[in-house]
């Protein structure tokens, strides 16, 4: 195994486990990198006081990815990581070379378990497990600052913090992760906020959006937030607006959450934003077009935070 732009401080270990008389690889990845060990042995405060630091801040080089190169010791059809760090599965992508399975390391939070698996592997261990499989961590994962603590902070430190960031989708990894209904959507580089891409929808007549399943926390208050950007020849009276739903993504706008301004002026980008406090596990986040056929909207930067405000 080989990796490249790899952080002090990170660990990586490559284990073979039995599985139904067949074998997989498993590659257990822990974040040590906040970890200061001065005494040669770990107490019970220092574990409790251990940091635990993105690891985008302690790569030798930021702008690029942690890389993995291992040798496909056995028939691999599905990288599978599962971690304490959230409840579902995400679903790596990667590619094979020169008898290499070679993979970009998502963020680790504290401790990682990465499967090496064929898809009969796969579909057993689901079975058991019954994961939500995803391949954006966003979608999956739980906040590791909780609002009670920002709240806490700022009242310290006397000042107002900056909530912490849950996900975030500039478009720049190309991903398509939303899910389009009634409308074209695809990623551009003809128009952005920041970056090289956005998302482009291209309407298709009536109720038109993206949609993207967020695991939240119940009770919890979170910021929704996003760049846009209608086109000066769009014709539709409903502007394209952010909003939140715990129905689904195609419900009637008298049954959202929450929802944002819309988009006031064409051709300069705007920024939208709104507040909601969880109902339940499942939420899905919208982003609508102006709703009439060949109206174009474009977005970019969505982000979700925790939130103070009451």
């Amino acid at each position: 195994m080989r990796v490249y732009n790899f952080p002090k401080g990170l660990l990586i270990e490559p284990r073979v486990q039995p599985f139904n008389d067949e074998k997989f690889l498993q590659l257990h990845v822990a974040n040590l990198t906040g970890g200061v060990l001065k005494t040669g042995f770990i107490t019970d405060n220092d574990i409790n006081g251990i940091d635990y630091p993105p690891l985008a801040t302690t790569k030798p080089d930021r702008t690029k990815p942690i890389e993995v190169s291992i040798r496909e010791y056995l028939p691999t059809e599905k990288l599978i990581m599962v971690s304490p760090d959230f409840d579902g599965a995400l679903d790596i992508p990667f590619r094979k070379q020169n008898s290499q399975l070679i993979f970009n390391l998502p963020e680790i939070y504290t401790y990682g378990l990465i499967l090496l698996v064929n898809n009969n592997q796969f579909v057993s261990l689901n079975s058991m497990y019954n994961w939500e499989i995803t391949t954006n961590l966003g979608d999956i994962r739980k906040p590791l600052v909780k609002i009670d603590d920002l709240a806490y902070m700022a009242s310290l430190f006397g000042k107002n913090m900056k909530p912490a960031l849950i996900f975030k989708d500039d478009f720049e990894m190309k991903k398509d992760i939303w899910i389009a209904n009634n409308c074209k959507a695809e990623l551009t580089a003809e128009n952005s906020h920041s970056g090289n891409y956005s998302y482009k929808l291209t309407d298709g007549g009536g109720n038109s959006q993206i949609i993207l399943k967020f695991v939240t926390e119940k009770g919890k208050i979170y910021r929704l937030s996003a760049w846009a950007y209608n086109s000066g020849s769009n014709k539709g009276k409903w502007k394209g607006k952010i909003a939140v739903s715990d129905i689904s993504g195609t419900c009637p706008s008298d049954e959202y959450i929450t929802s944002s301004d819309f988009i006031e002026e064409s051709e300069i980008w705007t920024e939208l934003e709104c507040f909601f406090k969880a109902p339940g596990i499942n939420t899905f986040i919208i982003m609508s077009t102006q709703n009439d056929t060949g109206d174009i909207t474009y977005y970019d930067t969505v982000e979700i935070r925790a939130s103070n405000k009451q």
